[in-house]
């Protein structure tokens, strides 16, 4: 459908078509939904690759709804069978992306317009011929087509494989690659490229595309940051000129006619508690005791706004970056070095431009005022957590830390001052009804190659604490002034409850194992978790707890009924983004319409619809560095592992079950954060005994310390490579618009055509089970903050009560396989190797139970 008349329809039969940014479940690709602002509660679901339409993870698309009566089951779809066995075997790869309820939907669509094709590239690997290389149709004349296509000699096409399995397999013209690569294409089975899809019929499964350029070999950290970087859509490309003209020339300083206008605080106690490496310093505090005896505490953002102005080149590159993403090694930033780690960075001893929000309290943290003001600041001392946390233990700071313009004993005391009060805080909040979630997240030693050496869990202090509860207040206080002047327009950040079905399949299962589980809201679900006495089962319980929520949301406020602002996290009414613009769009905005609701304030203006515009290219922008920053540290975790096993062998570490099905267990290793899937056939086992009544698995093993299985296959050594192989011809710089086609040759465009014929949406070769062990790859508990939840494994309700036919019973075993038992049920505790592979992309985290009968350890 053409987007015009899908617009047309989007006015006059609003209660069919609809608009909204598709999301594909990374678990179970057949099933994909459609985030829509405009609906009441949920999203739209989209079932199989059909009514997908060609569409992308990520791209705006519109959709014409149905009754969900009318959605045939998934068995009657070829493709979406295909699809779903896939999926089953790939059920441990990263759902951390896939908010999406498995429950019955509310709304059921199909796509029938792309409105905005996400641009972008993938990461993935050439093969000569798809997978399964059996074409569907079996007739006579396209078994001879078929031959044509793949004949190895002089092959028209080839493939590439995508790292994201969403993904299908591209379609590539052979004078795109390497000139050697049908004579060497098993070299390149292990070198990682970039492709762009530059054209997509309506009756094909496989786009054409380009190769963009080759990137390096799997299991080299920098290649592999580099294909996360691409597969999650994030720009690394450098500020154009047109953005440097929007920069101040260095050195600079504040006009004075600026510092006229503003609250000067430079000669007031100001400072910055950052992590010790933190280069883009944008938030500051101060304390001070006013004549009446009161406090006026301050929170100091830095003034981003001041160098961004609304409509040039510099805040449109910054709209569309949306976010700054943090990898393990690097950031890739959303302004230029010389606002984030300059000019805005709020650095101690120079002169800095801020937004400020003071509060007038009470010592006991009663709020009398709040009011809000541009100032100028001069931090006195650049303090880290441990600094802080310091002074709370034993009131008093490092000798070594340096203070300028102030007495250290003033600095002390106003940290303590900020302690109390944070403390006061954070138990009002909590006994408000908050709920606190927070994932595991790792920090890793490295050498001079940026390669780990090391790692830890990262420890939250007192400290984090004690500047988290003033941002809270800050954002929470900012949320209510731009929402009274704003009402129809105020850029929120709202938190739906957890998905139902989720939640009450949590608490049953915690029930059956004596947890008790009070969903009702997010204070006594709260309640429950700070109930379990036993730190580790807490841990265990938390992290399960995290599955079933939704994901925080930007929004504009007039987009839905008050009520819908509410954050169940946090238990507010309100709530936005205010005090990190140095890293977050959002919070530009958000200071922008703030310094408007001021007196002599600028006009703002940005209509509803911009508004939320703006809030779902955050939301998008958010999820993919999130997934980046996850990707990136679940890249470090396999490569340390990797070097681990390697010098050490496989390490053993404790686990505790967290779910049980008839073929494989789920365990949780708190050490890094991870839940895992551990696979019975890789398990030395004489056999095993599923009881779903009890919901435990009998193991009988036999002596062996691991399951002898075939050795993966060695890496190609590129040494050993003919040396005089001639350079990869890549052709670079293609569109990225599947609308349209390019510049391809005859010859490629007819091997195309007979692909079209051929494979017609029945297959999706990308759903192969030729992938290398798949299930092995990590399931996400979360390495970033905040939750997002995952497809919920329903596999097991399908199981018949019995025990698997395939397997013996008890009275069938020999005497010594019945001494080698071992029961596995949910929260039993366990010791697991864990080992790691980079002969993937990304690299693998493998994990094996521990045989406790091995005859040699």
């Amino acid at each position: 459908m053409a987007i015009e008349e899908f617009q047309k329809l989007l006015t006059t039969h609003s209660h069919q078509y609809v608009q909204g940014v598709l999301r594909i479940n990374r678990g179970k690709r057949s099933d994909a939904y459609v985030t829509v602002d405009t609906l009441p509660e949920g999203d739209v679901y989209i079932s199989g690759s059909r009514d997908r339409n060609r569409a992308l993870d990520g791209d705006l698309v519109g959709v014409e709804l149905f009754n969900p009566e009318e959605q045939p089951p998934p068995a009657l779809d070829k493709k979406n069978k295909i699809e779903d066995k896939a999926a089953k075997k790939a059920k441990d790869l990263d759902d951390a992306d896939t908010d999406t309820e498995d429950s019955k939907p509310k709304y059921c669509g199909r796509v029938v317009a792309i409105l905005e094709p996400l641009p972008r590239m993938h990461s993935g690997t050439l093969v000569l011929e798809l997978p399964n290389n059996t074409p569907p149709k079996t007739e006579q004349k396209n078994k001879k087509k078929s031959r044509a296509i793949v004949q190895k000699d002089e092959p028209k096409l080839i493939w590439f494989k995508p790292s994201d399995k969403r993904v299908p397999f591209i379609a590539i013209p052979i004078h795109q690659a390497p000139m050697d690569f049908v004579q060497h294409h098993e070299f390149y089975a292990r070198r990682l490229f970039v492709a762009v899809i530059t054209r997509w019929t309506m009756f094909s499964s496989h786009p054409l595309g380009n190769i963009e350029r080759e990137l390096g070999d799997m299991g080299d950290i920098d290649v592999e940051t580099e294909a996360l970087l691409v597969d999650n859509n994030i720009l690394t490309r450098d500020f154009d000129e047109s953005i440097d003209k929007c920069l101040p020339r260095l050195p600079w300083t504040i006009p004075e006619s600026e510092v006229r206008k503003r609250r000067d605080l430079r000669g007031d106690c100001v400072f910055t508690i950052d992590p010790p490496t933190a280069k883009d310093l944008d938030d500051a505090v101060s304390c001070t005791r006013l004549e009446d005896g009161t406090l006026e505490l301050g929170v100091h953002i830095a003034d981003v706004t001041y160098f961004v102005k609304m409509g040039t080149p510099l805040d449109k590159e910054a709209k569309t970056r949306a976010t700054t993403v943090y990898l393990v090694q690097k950031a890739v930033p959303m302004l230029p070095n010389i606002l984030c780690e300059n000019l805005c960075s709020l650095k101690s001893n120079v002169d800095r431009l801020a937004f400020s929000v003071f509060w007038k309290m009470t010592d006991e943290g009663e709020i009398l005022d709040t009011y809000f003001s541009k100032t100028v600041i001069r931090s006195c001392a650049q303090l880290s957590y441990d600094d802080a946390q310091k002074v709370i233990k034993t009131g008093s700071l490092d000798p070594n830390v340096v203070i300028e313009g102030h007495s250290r004993s003033l600095v002390e005391e106003n940290i303590t001052i900020f302690f109390k009060l944070s403390q006061i805080f954070r138990q009002k909040r909590f006994e408000n009804g908050a709920l606190a979630i927070n994932s595991v997240k790792l920090t890793f030693d490295m050498d001079e190659s940026k390669n780990p050496t090391g790692l830890s869990v990262y420890e939250l202090k007192e400290s984090n604490n004690m500047i988290e509860e003033f941002m809270l207040l800050a954002n929470m206080s900012v949320a209510q002034q731009i929402s009274e002047s704003f009402p129809e327009h105020a850029l929120l950040r709202q938190h739906d409850p957890p998905f139902e079905k989720r939640i009450t399949k949590f608490v049953l299962k915690m029930k059956k194992l004596g947890v008790s589980i009070d969903p009702t809201s997010s204070g006594t679900l709260q309640r429950s978790l700070e109930a379990i006495q036993d730190p580790s089962m807490r841990n265990v319980v938390r992290a399960l707890a995290v599955k079933s929520m939704k994901r925080s949301r930007y929004l504009s406020s007039g987009m839905v009924e008050p009520e819908k602002y509410h954050h169940y996290a946090l238990n507010v009414p309100l709530y936005t983004h205010f005090t990190s613009p140095i890293r977050r769009y959002p919070d530009i905005v958000v200071h922008r319409m703030l310094a408007a609701t001021l007196d002599n304030g600028p006009k703002f203006s940005l209509s509803n619809r911009l508004c939320q515009q703006v809030a779902t290219h955050c939301n998008l922008m958010k999820d993919t560095a999130r997934a980046a920053q996850d990707q990136s540290t679940k890249l470090y975790l396999g490569v340390f592992l990797k070097n681990m096993t390697e010098s050490k062998g496989m390490l053993t570490k404790d686990a505790i079950v967290v779910e049980v099905t008839d073929s494989a267990f789920d365990v949780y290793i708190h050490e890094y954060g991870i839940i895992q899937r551990v696979h019975l056939d890789r398990l030395p086992l004489v056999s095993h005994v599923w009881s779903k009544a009890t919901g435990t698995l009998k193991l009988y093993w036999t002596t062996d310390a691991l399951k002898a299985t075939e050795e993966e296959e060695e890496p190609v050594d590129s040494k050993a490579v003919d040396k005089d192989r001639p350079p990869p011809a890549l052709i670079a710089g293609r569109r990225t618009d599947r609308s349209k086609d390019t510049d391809h040759t005859d010859d490629t465009m007819k091997a195309y055509e007979e692909l079209e014929m051929l494979y017609d949406s029945e297959t999706d070769e990308n759903d192969s089970d030729d992938d290398e062990d798949e299930s092995s790859r990590v399931r996400s508990n979360g390495f970033s903050r905040g939750a997002s939840g995952t497809e919920d494994d329903e596999e097991q309700d399908d199981e018949d009560d019995d025990e698997s036919d395939d397997e013996s019973d008890d009275d069938e075993e020999d005497e010594n396989d019945i001494r080698r038992l071992t029961r596995i049920r949910l929260f039993e505790p366990l010791k697991v190797l864990v080992s790691g592979s980079t002969k993937v992309s990304p690299p693998l985290i493998k994990v094996v139970a521990m045989n406790p009968f091995a005859a040699n350890k």
